[in-house]
């Protein structure tokens, strides 16, 4: 069954191709700007790319929430894989952190309104609608789930477009 996954993740443009053809289901967000949508995820048992980004995404760290080098080894998970990101930077500054910075992935701690209810943490992409372009991702996710086997690497995987389904973690398991 792990093979089909390979095979399926083969066919799947890396994160920088220049477009995809795939079926895209999205909501429009609430107050945000027009061009802006957020992921509608569902529970299908094949991954499916929703965006790509067209640049290397950076990886900014906020609120000190998770040490640099186990952000550096989800990110090589992904790179394995062929996907590129730019670089991975720490930033304990509360208002530069909420800032909507573009081009970038930020991992942040929840806040007292983000209803994470039995979560561990949640991954929020931005993409433009006609291009399906990933311009921005926020990874909130609590402290206690950041060393966690594969959580962190899961996340990144939303961040770079794929939609979520539950055959993903056996996926994930057969490459580390």
């Amino acid at each position: 069954m792990h093979s089909i996954f390979q095979l399926m993740l083969l066919v799947l443009p890396a994160a920088n191709a220049p477009g995809i053809d795939t079926y895209t289901s999205v909501h429009k967000a609430e107050q945000t700007q027009p061009q802006l949508e957020f992921e509608n995820v569902t529970r299908n048992r094949v991954p499916v790319l929703q965006g790509v980004w067209t640049l290397k995404p950076s990886i900014v760290i906020c609120d000190g929430v998770v040490r640099k080098s186990r952000v550096e080894q989800a990110v090589r998970f992904w790179e394995r894989l062929g996907y590129e990101f730019g670089e991975i930077t720490n930033n304990n500054d509360p208002i530069d952190c909420m800032s909507e910075e573009i081009g970038t992935i930020k991992i942040m701690l929840p806040s007292s309104d983000t209803p994470m209810e039995n979560n561990l943490a949640i991954t929020t992409t931005f993409r433009i609608l006609e291009t399906n372009e990933n311009i921005r991702s926020n990874i909130v996710i609590h402290s206690f789930a950041v060393n966690k086997p594969l959580v962190l690497e899961h996340e990144i995987g939303h961040a770079l477009g794929l939609e979520s389904h539950k055959s993903i973690w056996t996926y994930y398991e057969s490459r580390i």
